[in-house]
């Protein structure tokens, strides 16, 4: 199971900073996510993500093993 950790809306869109989902693949995790949050699919696809620390801008099919960390990387928005 990988480990999803959030930050900021998404965590209080999910209720929590912090989950365990079944997932082969990022592509995966994010349809499981939108199956709980179905409003959150387009917004996760386009975000950054690490995968045990290392930042990815296009991760969907990255392959994820039993114990992945993964954290959901919100865009700063320059204002």
């Amino acid at each position: 199971m990988a480990r999803v950790r959030f930050t900021g809306e998404l965590a209080q869109k999910f209720g929590e900073g912090e989950l365990f989902i079944p997932a082969n693949t990022i592509k995966d995790l994010i349809d499981q996510l939108s199956q709980r949050q179905p409003d959150t699919s387009v917004q996760l696809e386009q975000m950054a993500i690490a995968i045990n620390g290392e930042i990815y801008q296009h991760a969907l099919f990255e392959k994820l093993a039993e114990d992945t960390e993964v954290c959901f990387i919100p865009s700063i928005n320059a204002g």
